[in-house]
């Protein structure tokens, strides 16, 4: 079975308890199952690697703020939709 997990930001460029979780649970299918995890990365271009088993592609994304308050930043994947296209 093919699995996606498609998440905001990715470990390793982001370290937090949403990345921890994913990189975990992707593993942990990575063997039985064809995982790919995609999301946001501190990267100029898209990036696929390889990690514990499981596909890592690290998409380049910039952020956009919303609101006066500056701690409300929120980051935007432009070319989402074409990878998830892209993986079927």
């Amino acid at each position: 079975m093919k699995l996606a997990f498609v998440v905001h930001t990715v470990y390793p460029d982001f370290i937090g308890g949403r990345e921890h979780h994913i990189h975990h649970l992707a593993r942990a299918f990575a063997k039985d199952h064809d995982v790919v995890v995609i999301g946001g990365g501190k990267v100029r271009r898209a990036i696929e690697t390889k990690v514990d088993g499981y596909r890592l592609l690290r998409l380049p994304m910039f952020s956009v703020t919303v609101s006066r308050n500056p701690l409300q930043i929120y980051r935007f994947i432009p070319k989402l939709s074409y990878f998830l296209k892209r993986e079927d």
